[in-house]
């Protein structure tokens, strides 16, 4: 039954060719991180697989869903800086990984603000991002937009 329920949520979120260089917007965030919450609780390790490969739909626009392991701060499931440590997630000074983990909260959303460039796109200029964030057992989970 569970993995009937996988397909159907696959079916129905199936990425479409969108140009990656199209800006996401909050409310598509919102219902990314929504999404990625749902399929963690249900498969942990098929949804952490998606969100690296960018697959059933975890990669729209410029927006995709990544989680650091709250113990170790090491990045999981990043479609560029899958593995990346706590100690180099950095962007124009601000360590991101303490800044996602230290903002979590379970059942709860809650954003943050960066700086950094388009990282799965060839758009190279620092944006202003929010990152909406929350926490899934161990993870800490986000899906940020970029403000043009």
């Amino acid at each position: 039954m569970k993995k009937y329920f996988l397909l159907l949520i696959f079916t129905i979120f199936i990425s479409v060719n969108i140009n990656a260089d199209d800006f996401g917007t909050k409310d598509e965030a919102e219902n990314m991180l929504e999404r990625s919450v749902n399929i963690l609780k249900l498969d942990r390790p098929l949804a952490l697989e998606l969100f690296a490969e960018g697959e059933g739909g975890f990669k729209y626009k410029d927006l995709y869903p990544f989680c650091y392991h709250i113990s170790s701060g090491t990045m999981y499931s990043h479609p560029v800086f899958t593995g990346l440590s706590r100690e180099k997630s950095i962007s124009e000074g601000v360590n991101v990984a303490d800044l996602i983990i230290n903002n979590d909260s379970e059942g709860k959303i809650n954003s943050v603000s960066i700086k950094i460039a388009r990282l799965t796109t060839s758009d190279k200029k620092v944006y202003d991002k929010t990152l909406l964030v929350t926490k899934v057992d161990d993870l800490a989970c986000a899906v940020g937009f970029y403000k043009k």
